[in-house]
């Protein structure tokens, strides 16, 4: 604006007016008073790590905090600098010191209630959150999710079996928000291709809980495929039961919540069972590695997980 004609060029404050509405769309506004040359090379861009350092998963919150310094290295450079804020004691302490210490980006929290927590003090203070929540219903307004979605990988291998002829669904999820995502995702997916859901059974996480689930299945009737909603560890707890009380025949469809669990290939009741999740295999066949960064897959888990179906399309 100041190289226009003297005649032409607006007042000293318009410009100033101007370039901040410019900087503000794309939220630098903050380096407004840096020079080109403070802005290259030089300036280091801050990015605040909150996840739980203390409290029942500071496990969890240790291993992304490892992995995201492991992945700084990785990247050799020196043009931003992460800082890692413990959550365990609140994630509003936690994102307050991280915006007063300037940082412009959040990745984390890990909780969908640590981020309903954080995200109205990050969008006072205009800093975008990328959260490893898969809880869609804290995403938007500057907050934004990494984590994995369950409709997702509940639609994912939901039509892949009905894709090989299954069209008689039953599901047993836990109870809570993620359970009945996944049940509301089970039962649009069936219908938008076809098929019927003959029986759906919540329960609490307690293995007598998932027992009397799954004896209750059998009244709705018989059916070609049971998503078990929920962990593999949970997955290894019904799997027996439904061979024993339920069904005999019909294929075990798991989610990404499975992902974990390293003993599911070696249970009886669950070979042949299907899981959609993102993830990186080795080709135990041929011993080459296949990442498939972003890619949705439905493995079949025979006794040496050798039989890979990939299905997987860019998330």
């Amino acid at each position: 604006l100041r190289v226009k004609p003297r005649k032409e060029r607006p007042a000293e404050a318009e410009i100033k007016r101007r370039v901040m509405e410019l900087l503000g769309l794309v939220q630098l506004d903050w380096l407004a008073d840096r020079y080109p040359s403070q802005l290259s090379g030089g300036q280091r861009h801050r990015i605040a790590l909150l996840v739980p350092q203390t409290g029942p998963n500071a496990a969890v919150g240790e291993e992304i905090a490892n992995a995201t310094m492991m992945a700084v290295l990785d990247s050799n450079t020196d043009k931003f600098r992460i800082t890692t804020y413990d959550t365990g004691a609140g994630a509003a302490a936690a994102v307050q010191k991280a915006i007063a210490d300037g940082n412009k980006l959040i990745l984390g929290p890990l909780m969908s209630e640590d981020v309903t927590a954080a995200a109205p003090i990050a969008r006072a203070a205009n800093v975008p959150i990328i959260s490893f929540s898969n809880d869609t219903a804290v995403a938007g307004n500057g907050v934004y999710l990494l984590g994995y979605v369950p409709s997702q990988s509940v639609t994912r291998v939901v039509t892949y079996a009905r894709s090989k002829g299954m069209s008689k669904f039953a599901a047993i999820a836990p109870q809570g928000a993620y359970g009945e995502r996944a049940l509301a995702a089970l039962r649009s997916t069936v219908a938008a291709n076809g098929g019927s859901v003959v029986a759906t059974e919540s329960y609490e996480r307690s293995a007598a809980s998932v027992t009397g689930a799954i004896r209750r299945l059998s009244r709705g009737g018989s059916y070609d495929a049971l998503l078990i909603a929920d962990n593999g560890k949970t997955a290894l707890q019904a799997a027996p039961l439904v061979r024993a009380n339920a069904s005999k025949t019909a294929k075990i469809l798991g989610t990404e919540l499975w992902n974990t669990e390293a003993a599911l290939a070696g249970s009886p009741s669950l070979r042949g069972a299907w899981q959609s999740a993102v993830v990186a295999i080795c080709d135990a066949a041929e011993q080459l590695s296949d990442t498939r960064t972003g890619a949705l897959m439905v493995l079949e888990r025979n006794n040496n997980l050798d039989e890979i179906i990939r299905t997987g399309t860019p998330m």
